[in-house]
Order: C-alpha cells, then structure tokens, then sequence
C-alpha cells in the first residue's frame, strides 16, 4: 500500500523514476473501486513499482513491522499500515523534502505551505488514506498487548531494516514508535 515511502531510505538508487514517488492515482482508486479492473490494474503496476524501491533498503517502519508479524500474528502489510505514519513523523527531521514529495504525490494541496508542514501533511495523508480504506489504526486494534512492546523494541535493534532509515534508531526510539502507534 504505501511503499512510496521506500525513497526514505539512506541508499538512493532508482532503476525508473516512478520508483521514487508514485501518483495517488495508481494506489487510491484501485483500494476503492475493488471492481473497476483498470484501477485494479494501476493497483498492481504501483505494488511492481514498490517492489523495485525494495532496492533501497525498507526502514524502520519494516523492522518494527518485522516483530510484530513474528510476536504478535499481525499480517506484514497490516503492521506497516499502522506504523508508516508514525514512523513518517519520526523522520520528519531528515527526510523533509522526500515527504513533501509524497504529499504532492498523493494529491494533498502543498502549494502554500513550507517545505515543513508539506511534509507533515504527507504523513496525515498517508493515516487517513489508510482509515479511509478500513485499516486498523493502533496495535491494540490488531490484538498487541503493551506487555510485547519492550521485547519487540529490542528484537527491532537487531532487524537488517533499520540501519538504511534517514534517522538513526535507538531501543528507546523503537520503544517510543510502538508506544505512540498502540
């Protein structure tokens, strides 16, 4: 779903420009109209674009994720849903220009504001386009018991993910992303 973010990572690579910030169009629509086959079909062409910023490194939003698939059973796709605007945010600081890009890529009106707020506006896009599309918003509505939260941080620490975000991680950084996302 929103693996636009992938150009939030330190390594930048980029076989095809659309593999840095990809349009709104090819990921809203298709999630809405289920039955409209040609947004189906942007759907799946974005989803092969994300696939190739896998080149880049993937975060810290997929080393939390990574834990809580393997502690807590909640589906890869559903644990980063959850994560990736909490993770934007904690990036904010390094990474302000790539999300502005992706507030302009998902059509959120950014012409007046400064490169700052543009780029927080990416990450209230991106938490609204997941609750517009029925995603759980918090760990707890995925059945995550706070008592999971320091291990999972810890476990984090030692995930491949983490080392390529824009920001660097400490356990209490993890700790606090998991907190904030609960």
């Amino acid at each position: 779903m929103l693996s636009k973010v992938n150009i939030l990572t330190k390594r930048s690579t980029s076989v095809h420009p659309k593999t840095q910030v990809f349009p709104s169009p090819l990921m809203g629509e298709g999630m809405k109209a289920g039955n409209d086959l040609e947004a189906r079909m942007d759907m799946a062409v974005a989803s092969m674009m994300g696939a190739l910023a896998f080149q880049k490194g993937l975060g810290t939003v997929h080393s939390l994720a990574h834990q809580l698939s393997s502690e807590a059973d909640v589906p890869h796709g559903v644990a980063n849903a959850i994560l990736i605007p909490h993770v934007m945010r904690f990036n904010l600081s390094h990474a302000v220009e790539e999300l502005a890009q992706i507030a302009r890529a998902l059509g959120e009106n950014i012409h007046s504001l400064t490169l700052s707020e543009a780029a927080e506006r990416s990450c209230s896009a991106v938490a609204r386009l997941s609750q517009e599309i029925g995603l759980p918003q918090r760990l707890r509505e995925v059945g995550v018991q706070e008592q999971q939260i320091p291990r999972m941080a810890e476990n984090a620490m030692h995930d491949w993910c983490h080392p390529f975000n824009p920001r660097p991680c400490s356990v209490s950084d993890m700790l606090e992303l998991y907190r904030v996302a609960y």
